[in-house]
């Protein structure tokens, strides 16, 4: 019993003792800040799923919703501007890459949202924070091994503030202005079920809720209780993205699609013979497989609804992806 007990201690003291990246600005943080060189690009296609603006009372609405409406979707397209889109509690919104990010060295991508610094404390600030997965194929998402070791014995009001040193591989971590970078190899174990690192078309963004009764709970990697402001029971409730910056994104498609938007027929072109093409929509469902052996074709798209879609056509061993906006 007696060892039992001081592991018990000495574990309780290393989670107290462990540090993180700081706060942006401070030595030693990993924040980017949006001006950085080393963003090649920024998402431009989402789709969102908005959560409650209180996930203890469904029933709270605003303006005649129980949903987080703040901010529009498309507030997230291009560079970080201070313009976010709200998810809500436990709200997610699910980023399309048209030419993906892949596992180079060191960071691949980041994170952007509006969190705000304490005016007495460079350590502290208004943090509301998100998971993070990513999906080759648009089915299956592979979630960065988060780890909040904030505590979670009393819930941290809706304007209380965190300690960036004390979060990891969560999405809001850092004050406006500056991402919270991620590193696709920290996935790689997932390789061999069904991810692809040098081929990440989705990345997808959760609120965590923040609360801490077990009843309403998310947790991080290792069991912890997450704990962020909670309640936050306003139309911009849960967490604010502001964009996606990419580090390290495939180089443009050498394959050509005109008319785009098409209401109707689209021209592909391409220097290289294509061997296949696959026609997916941006839930990642498959809606037209075709074998082939041409460098051009007319594709008939009349059948469609509105909307994006992936055109991913496949040469010798090279593949391709293009976004398709039909009308």
């Amino acid at each position: 019993m007696r060892v039992k007990s001081l592991i018990i201690c000495l574990l309780i003291t290393f989670q107290s003792l462990a540090q993180y990246a700081p706060q942006a600005g401070l030595p030693g943080s990993s924040a980017i800040p949006a001006s950085s060189p080393v963003l090649t690009g920024w998402a431009r296609y989402a789709t969102i799923s908005r959560g409650y603006i209180e996930l203890g009372d469904t029933n709270l609405s605003i303006n005649g919703s129980n949903r987080a409406s703040f901010g529009s979707v498309e507030n997230v397209y291009g560079p970080a501007d201070g313009k976010p889109v709200s998810l809500g509690d436990k709200g997610r919104i699910t980023i399309f890459l048209s030419q993906p990010v892949y596992d180079g060295p060191g960071w691949d991508f980041a994170v952007f949202e509006n969190g705000f610094r304490s005016i007495t404390d460079s350590t502290m600030a208004f943090l509301e924070l998100a998971y993070v997965s990513v999906s080759s194929d648009g089915k299956h998402f592979f979630t960065f091994p988060s780890i909040s070791l904030t505590q979670d014995t009393a819930q941290i009001d809706g304007f209380g503030m965190l300690k960036a040193n004390k979060i990891y591989d969560l999405a809001g971590k850092y004050i406006a202005g500056y991402g919270v970078p991620f590193d696709l190899s920290e996935l790689s174990d997932f390789q061999n079920s069904g991810l692809d690192l040098n081929n990440i078309h989705y990345i997808r963004i959760q609120d965590v809720g923040g609360c801490i009764n077990p009843i309403c709970a998310s947790y991080d990697s290792q069991g912890h209780i997450i704990n962020d402001p909670y309640p936050t029971p306003f139309a911009s409730s849960g967490f604010d993205l502001d964009a996606v910056g990419l580090i390290h994104q495939r180089r443009p498609s050498s394959v050509y699609l005109y008319p785009n938007p098409t209401a109707g027929t689209i021209n592909i072109q391409s220097k290289q013979i294509i061997k296949s093409l696959l026609i997916k929509d941006i839930q990642g469902n498959t809606i037209l497989r075709k074998s082939l052996n041409v460098n051009f074709f007319k594709l008939n798209l009349s059948n469609l609804k509105s909307g994006l879609y992936f055109c991913i056509l496949r040469e010798k061993d090279l593949q391709e992806t293009a976004v398709i906006i039909k009308l």
